[in-house]
């Protein structure tokens, strides 16, 4: 979590050691743990019937599409064969 700087810290790494192709699913894998997919930006913005948990739960406000931009900008650095850097050079 961390506003996205644990994401971004892994596929900075991930990148860092030399990997070309990253597999990261959305929306049909949700059952496998491996889904990104907007997210309710505050608690206000959760359903009430059951325990979940908002990207505002660090203390950060952040888009409901955040982590989806992030492997959007990680995708661009691949395809483009740019230098990933090592801090997020987006902003939410």
């Amino acid at each position: 979590r961390f506003g996205g700087d644990f994401l971004w810290r892994q596929l900075y790494n991930v990148l860092l050691a030399g990997n070309r192709m990253l597999y990261i699913a959305m929306f049909d894998e949700v059952d496998e743990g491996t889904a990104i997919f907007k997210i309710a930006p505050t608690q206000a913005q959760v359903p009430r019937e059951a325990p979940f948990v908002s990207l505002d739960a660090d203390g950060i406000r952040l888009p409901s599409d955040w982590y989806l931009r992030l492997v959007g900008e990680v995708s661009t650095y691949l395809h483009d064969g740019i230098v990933c850097p090592e801090e997020i050079p987006i902003s939410p």
